[in-house]
């Protein structure tokens, strides 16, 4: 990946960076509802988010974030789809070599079960 621009050696080491950005932004996000702003926001007759329950990406979805967050967030998923897109890329020169093995594999279980195969075929 460093090859596209991006100084990580592979995608483990990519995704552990990015986590490590997403996690300031995820507490500021809950550091918002602590201060109460999450009942303002909640629904009437629906349980504040704090109650417990549900998944981050739940917790995240009814929130209003500031600008200055909505702006790090897109950032981070600009970053995140750019390193999935160039991993990708680079994953390109397997698939030649991976059709290769497959057909090794192909071929030797024709070879191995050819009596079957004629079998079933007439």
């Amino acid at each position: 990946m460093t090859g596209k621009g991006f100084d990580y050696d592979d995608e483990a080491e990519a995704r552990a960076d990015i986590n490590s950005q997403v996690r300031p932004l995820l507490q500021s996000f809950f550091g918002q509802t602590a201060r109460g702003d999450q009942d303002a926001a909640a629904a009437p007759g629906q349980r504040p988010r704090d109650e417990g329950g549900g998944n981050v990406l739940q917790a995240i979805t009814g929130l209003q974030l500031t600008a200055e967050q909505e702006a790090e967030l897109e950032t981070l998923q600009d970053l995140e789809r750019s390193v999935a897109v160039a991993w990708l890329k680079g994953q390109a020169g397997t698939e030649a070599e991976v059709a290769e093995i497959t057909q090794g594999y192909e071929q030797e279980f024709v070879t191995a079960n050819i009596a079957v195969l004629e079998a079933v075929g007439s």
